[in-house]
């Protein structure tokens, strides 16, 4: 299939007929800038082969225009050695026409000439188009085909696959055949579980094995039971035996004398600790008897010390608090003068301040008078002004609304007329004003437009009735020409106005006027930014404060003067009171300390008083110090003996834990004397029931049981290894089918890839792409590298998908289904030399079959070559 013109009409963007002609059947290129309509074009190609001419779906309603219309496409296209056109009308007046060009013959209408088309283009032949013709943005999209396309292609590899293998037997069937055999014997879970047979035999096993481990166990209690009976017998005749019930009353007896020496001890120990304790307080008592006497002697002297050095210091004190008093007084009086004289010049400053006030208000209300009556202007005329636009209809939006109304009128008329009949009139030289249309004689060269029927009035010939024929879209058009009509004279009633020209000549006025608003307000902004009231009332404040006052700051001198004055002033003052502060707080801070001084003798003079009534005489202390430290030395020498004695029990008693364990040793052995008849007993007791059980296990015969269960395990056991290698063998088939398939699936994909490796070649060079099954690429290989194709950029991965579909559509050609590849702004990411080496690719694929590039890129695809394509007017659609 090779297609050679396409002509729309009423279609997206072409509401006037337009033409694509001269398509070679090789390489084609319509280059031109956005929106001149190549994905239109691309669009209703699409719609053409593959939608009938009766269908009212979305993707047709997307094909009329916005002014409205009923989309018409028409192609020639060449099949089989014949040209063939095929032309569609959607909407309104539908309509489906097949016309073999070659004899000049219409074949088929209506969905008949549908059905041929697709049995012309071959079975599922729009699914190659869905393929092979790519919209813009299709080029970036992985080139995986859909079922129903991958379907086509599949049956295309098969058949050469086929006739280059001559057939080859069918793996699938083998592979269900083995899979199911293998499923009756485990499931098909990772990892798989035994079933059927293979898993009865696993369960007879593993009961065999756990009744096998029972017995066992029972085998083990009875060998366990004959070494109980040996431990039993060796224990009885350790009991009887006469030597060791001696040993046993021989330690209860040195226990009990060991208990007794232990409580003796322990009974001393405790007087001899009791006799510390008391020689302890002796002592304490004694140490503080002393050390109370020696160190009230001690604070005695230092009080004595302290008192003296006291009084000089007082003495001190008192003369340089008096100076410092008369120091302050004068200060005090030097700061009061300068406050004085510091408010006398404020005072003055704030009369010339006054003053100047009033001067400066009287320059600032000349310049504010000026600005009111300025603004006061200014506010009139956009009052007035303002006034005028409120009684002004004609707006910018209303005018807009009837100059588009009046643009779909002059369209409507315009298509209306071009569908309807035109009569020109043209008399010979005696038969001027012959022609009459009721009543009306007609003009030299007039030119009728009938939407009616009409009749041509020939003096003395006859009538000529002529009848339009209005088709529905014509009707449908002129019903839309007068509901704009309407529209449009209810806009300009609206506006008051007769005419569109009026209504813009009302605009231009009223859009004078708001720039003169406009120009009003920026006045008023400039004059009084903050209002006109705010304004008013600074004029009246000023007015207010120019009038005010007397003249009692003139004489005064200039502000500057009286300021440097005031701080002059000021520095001589914080000067003063610094002075004054730093004098008070000397003189508090004497005050204090004298006061400290006089607090400290008096308590010195109360704690000698006191210290004094609890010595004794002064010439007494001596030796009543004398007295305590001997009586000290002497409760020392008492201690030091009971310590001696305590030393000494302490190391023949135990502690309480020894003590304890000693008591727990003696009742043991005790209770061991008294319970060696009941232990004899009770081993008697023990030998007997052993002794039982023992002959029963012979009689049972358990050893003989472990044997014959130990055959069974082993039987089951090779049952399941039978079943395990069987498993293992259909696994290992299944492996082998698998290489198999490989092999198989790679002679499936040949036909694909020997007509992409070409075109990868001139673009990647060294390059190859792994296909999977279903015809999409999965990576591509450099070298010993191996990409996913999602990990390649986005230029890489468009310019894969191109060479892929030209290799699909390379195989249809071959197959001798030769199907156009379109390409609507495709290789948009692709470098200067990328390009240049896919163009070598498209040229190349152009010998086989169509290759149709649409394209807004004009410079980029100069070197491509091939037909360049324009679109012109469709002289007759």
């Amino acid at each position: 299939m090779k297609i050679r013109a396409v002509r729309l009409r009423e279609l997206g963007c072409f509401s006037d007929p337009v033409a694509l002609e001269g398509l070679s059947g090789g390489l084609d290129v319509l280059a031109g800038p956005n929106e001149l309509g190549k994905s239109t074009i691309l669009r209703a190609l699409e719609a053409l082969f593959k939608v009938r001419h009766t269908a009212q779906s979305r993707t047709i309603e997307r094909l009329r225009p916005y002014t409205g219309g009923a989309p018409l496409i028409e192609a020639d296209f060449d099949i089989g050695g014949r040209t063939w056109r095929l032309r569609k009308q959607y909407l309104s007046d539908r309509q489906a026409v097949l016309t073999d060009l070659t004899v000049n013959k219409v074949v088929a209408r209506g969905d008949e000439a549908h059905r041929r088309t697709l049995e012309l283009i071959g079975g599922g032949g729009e699914h190659r188009l869905g393929l092979l013709w790519l919209e813009q943005g299709m080029s970036l999209q992985p080139a995986t085909p859909k079922d129903a396309e991958r379907e086509q292609l599949s049956r295309v590899i098969e058949r050469e696959v086929s006739a280059a293998s001559g057939g080859g037997h069918d793996l699938r069937v083998i592979r269900a055949m083995v899979v199911q055999q293998r499923r009756a014997l485990v499931t098909d879970h990772r990892p798989p579980r035994p079933t059927g047979d293979y898993g009865g035999a696993i369960a007879s096993r593993n009961d065999a094995e756990r009744a096998l481990e029972a017995a066992r166990s029972e085998a083990r209690a009875a060998t366990g039971r004959i070494d109980r009976v040996q431990l039993l017998r060796a224990r009885r005749a350790e009991l009887i035996d006469p030597a060791f019930a001696a040993s046993r009353r021989q330690r209860i007896e040195k226990l009990s004398s060991d208990m007794e020496s232990a409580t003796t001890a322990r009974q001393q120990l405790k007087l001899a600790e009791a006799r510390v304790q008391a020689c302890e307080s002796s002592v304490s008592e004694a140490q503080q008897a002393h050390d109370l006497m020696a160190k009230m002697l001690d604070e005695v002297h230092e009080l004595e010390i302290a008192a003296s050095a006291a009084a000089t210091t007082q003495s001190s004190i008192a003369a340089a608090l008096e100076d410092l008093a008369t120091r302050l007084e004068q200060a005090c009086g030097r700061r009061d003068d300068l406050r004085a004289a510091l408010e006398t010049e404020s005072e003055r400053l704030r009369a010339r301040q006054r003053f100047d006030s009033r001067r400066e208000a009287a320059a600032r209300l000349a310049e504010i008078t000026r600005r009111l009556s300025e603004a006061r202007s200014a506010t009139e005329i956009a009052g007035e002004i303002r006034a005028r636009l409120d009684k002004e209809c004609v707006t910018e939006t209303s005018v807009h609304a009837a100059a588009r109304e009046a643009a779909s009128i002059e369209a409507l008329e315009a298509r209306i007329g071009a569908q309807l009949p035109k009569v020109r009139i043209a008399y010979l030289p005696d038969g001027a004003g012959k022609i009459r249309v009721d009543g009306n004689a007609l003009q030299e060269g007039a030119i009728l437009v009938p939407s009616r029927p009409i009749s041509l009035e020939i003096d003395g010939i006859g009538t000529i009735a002529i009848d339009p024929n209005v088709s529905d879209s014509i009707e449908e058009d002129q019903a839309d020409l007068e509901a704009h009509r309407s529209v449009l004279a209810e806009l300009l009633a609206g506006m008051g106005v007769a005419d569109l020209a009026t209504a813009r000549q009302r605009l231009e006025e009223r859009q004078r006027l708001e720039r003169d608003l406009a120009q009003a307000e920026d006045r008023i902004a400039t004059r009084a930014p903050e209002g006109l009231a705010r304004l008013t009332d600074e004029s009246e404040r000023l007015t207010d404060l120019s009038e005010a006052g007397d003249d009692d700051g003139a004489e005064l001198p200039e502000s500057p003067v009286i300021e440097t004055e005031i701080e002059r002033l000021r520095g001589a003052l914080r000067e003063s009171e610094d002075a004054a502060n730093q004098l008070s707080q000397e003189h508090a801070k004497l005050r204090e300390d004298l006061a400290r001084c006089r607090a400290e003798s008096r308590s010195r003079e109360d704690r000698l008083s006191k210290l004094a009534a609890q010595l004794p005489p002064v010439d007494e202390r001596p030796a009543r110090l004398v007295e305590h430290e001997a009586k000290l030395a002497a409760v020392r020498e008492a201690m030091n003996e009971a310590l001696r004695e305590r030393g000494a029990w302490r190391e023949k008693a135990p502690d309480d834990a020894g003590l304890r364990a000693l008591e727990a040793e003696l009742a043991e052995a005790k209770r061991a004397e008294h319970s060696a008849a009941d232990e004899l007993t009770r081993v008697d007791r023990d030998l007997a029931l052993l002794e039982r059980e023992l002959e029963r296990d012979q009689q049972d015969g358990i050893a003989a049981r472990v044997e014959e269960l130990e055959q069974k395990v082993q039987s089951f056991d090779e049952q399941v290894r039978h079943f395990e290698r069987e498993v293992a063998a259909l696994d290992l088939l299944l492996e082998t089918l698998s290489q198999v398939e490989q092999q198989s699936r790679e002679l499936y994909l040949s036909p694909v890839l020997q007509r992409l490796n070409p075109y990868m070649q001139l673009v990647f060079p060294g390059a190859t792409v792994g296909i999977g099954r279903d015809l999409g690429v999965e990576a591509i290989a450099r070298g010993a590298a191996r990409e996913p194709l999602s990990a390649l950029s986005d230029g890489t991965q468009e310019q894969i998908a191109v060479l892929v579909r030209l290799a699909f559509a390379r195989l249809l050609a071959d197959a001798g289904q030769p199907t156009p590849l379109i390409l609507d702004d495709a290789l948009v990411y692709s470098d200067d030399d990328r390009i240049e080496s896919l163009f070598d690719a498209l040229r190349q694929a152009a010998g086989a079959h169509q290759v149709i590039i649409f394209t807004c890129r004009s410079r980029a695809f100069e070197q491509l070559g091939g037909t360049g394509l324009s679109l012109v007017p469709w002289a007759d659609p």
